[in-house]
């Protein structure tokens, strides 16, 4: 370790405090209600984009879409609180949707067209990342 309150000190804190808050940004937040006997736990980078909605039910929650997979506790947590988990359906079977749903070990309902992506890669087959100039931005003239 580096001797404390040197520059390298200071630089190994700032690295460290950089990873902790990306870990927290992809882990996702506490849950925030949004109409009565629903909540929303947000998780994902960049900005939280990617939403997992807990839907109160008779004998505890339903997960309407299951977050990237590093979402998975802290929807478990939140589900907890409101009487555990107790299925989880899904949208699609994008990862964006489908990620955290092996981690929360509950049935996983989804459309049956659906349901191979949702058990295997989650539709990523379908992308040929090679096609996109590199790098793949506007300004070098992907994203058409």
């Amino acid at each position: 370790m580096p001797p404390v309150g040197s520059q390298a000190e200071r630089g190994l804190n700032a690295v460290f405090n950089q990873r902790t808050k990306a870990t927290r940004a992809f882990a996702g937040t506490d849950e925030e209600p949004v109409a009565d006997g629903v909540w929303v736990v947000r998780g994902g980078v960049p900005s939280r984009w990617v939403n997992a909605y807990l839907i109160e039910d008779e004998d505890g929650v339903v997960v309407f879409d299951a977050g990237v997979r590093t979402m998975a506790p802290a929807i478990a947590a939140a589900a907890g609180r409101h009487g555990g988990l107790r299925r989880v359906v899904l949208g699609n079977a994008h990862p964006d949707h489908r990620g955290g749903a092996p981690a929360l070990r509950a049935e996983v309902l989804c459309h049956a067209d659906e349901r191979q992506d949702a058990e295997g890669d989650g539709g990523q087959h379908y992308f040929d990342y090679s096609e996109l100039p590199f790098p793949a931005s506007k300004e070098a003239g992907g994203w058409r």
